[in-house]
């Protein structure tokens, strides 16, 4: 498994133990774009690129690395809560989950706060999304991208 695979694995176990932050699904590149009208929400974890410290690459020592993380959370609003509001408190307990253990279980050296994005309710589906990409900077081995 390599490096990058293993921050998912953590993230994904910290959202779903001992408690799931959500009743819908929560997964490593899911669609949530086709979530069920009886489903109430979801969370996607996806990689979105990964930058290596160059001045240490070629070296024997370890080499640093700058990791984006991207966590779509899709909620369900109701008659009295927008779908947009929904998805950012469903955020909210992603983001504590995460800064309740900030180096991963000791896999991070950093963890920056997260940049933002929402898209309220789509027409007719009372859908909201919010979309935090996380800066995760790490260590690997020389040579390798094993975990």
């Amino acid at each position: 498994m390599t490096i990058h695979d293993a921050l998912v694995d953590t993230v994904l176990q910290l959202l779903r133990l001992p408690v799931p932050v959500c009743s819908g699904p929560i997964g490593e590149e899911i669609d949530l774009d086709t979530l069920g009208e009886a489903e109430l929400d979801g969370v996607r974890v996806e990689l979105t690129g990964s930058t290596p410290d160059d001045s240490k690459f070629g070296d024997a020592g370890p080499i640093d690395w700058s990791t984006s993380l991207a966590i779509t959370c899709a909620a369900r609003g109701d008659d009295r809560t927008a779908g947009g509001r929904a998805s950012r408190v469903l955020h909210n307990l992603v983001h504590q989950r995460l800064r309740a253990d900030p180096s991963l279980g000791d896999r991070l050296y950093y963890m920056a706060a997260p940049q933002l994005a929402f898209d309220g309710q789509a027409a007719g589906t009372r859908l909201g999304t919010t979309v935090a990409v996380y800066e995760l900077r790490h260590r690997s081995a020389s040579n390798s991208l094993e975990a």
